[in-house]
């Protein structure tokens, strides 16, 4: 829709995504796809959504890795806790 264009756009910059999907891959990796999401702190489908709009990545490519594929989530760091009073 163009609603989501248009947020996609705004949070995922075009240079940004480039230097990810600048090498034209056509298979990504659990590795790959949990850094992107990690980097951006978004579901991969959607930074994937982004580069398909961009030319980054084919309509081919992109169905190819949409399907059949866990969401792979961006995970929250937790903050060290510690027992001593500060």
């Amino acid at each position: 829709t163009e609603a989501e264009h248009v947020a996609l756009v705004a949070l995922l910059p075009e240079a940004e995504i480039r230097n990810f999907f600048g090498l034209r891959l056509s298979r990504f990796p659990d590795s790959f796809r949990s850094e992107v999401s990690a980097y951006f702190n978004l579901p991969f489908d959607y930074i994937l959504k982004r580069a398909l709009h961009m030319g980054a990545v084919s309509e081919e490519v992109a169905e190819e890795n949409r399907s059949n594929r866990q969401p792979i989530r961006a995970t929250a760091l937790r903050r060290p806790t510690s027992r001593r009073a500060a």
